[in-house]
This record gives structure tokens, sequence and C-alpha cells, in this order.
């Protein structure tokens, strides 16, 4: 599982509640927990696009709206 918190000005974080985040190219997606947090199952390895669509996602501290964003990652698995 990995987290779409936002650390605030105030040093605290704001969890990003109901992110769309998905894998490019595949039909992996998931949608952020109420503590920001998501879980992607099936992933292919190798270098993969994260995309985090923000427009799913609920208002932050004041109304504010997050900005998405996308990250290349690579997954490196050993099988036994």
């Amino acid at each position: 599982s990995l987290d779409t918190n936002d650390l605030i000005a105030a040093r605290t974080e704001n969890p990003i509640v109901g992110a769309t985040v998905s894998i490019l190219g595949s039909s992996s997606t998931t949608i952020t927990d109420s503590q920001g947090f998501f879980t992607l199952t099936n992933l292919p390895g190798g270098t993969q696009v994260f995309d985090i669509d923000s427009l799913t996602a609920n208002p932050g501290p004041g109304n504010a709206t997050y900005a998405g964003f996308r990250e290349q990652l690579t997954q490196y698995c050993s099988l036994r």
C-alpha cells in the first residue's frame, strides 16, 4: 500500500481522499481511501507510470483542489 497524504504548511499530513490511482496503459485502477491510502494489485513488473487523477478527490482544507501527477516507478520483484 502507498499513500497520497499531502504535507501541509502546519507540518501535518492531510489525506487526499477519493483520488483515482492507475497504471497508464493497464486496467489497474483504484480510489484512495479515507486515510489517503491505496493498493494496486496484479501489477506488471518493470517500469510503469503511476497516474494520480485528483479530479475525483474530495476537496482539501479551505475547499482547495489538488493537482494530479504522474510518476515513473520501477518495480523490482524476486521469486523464490
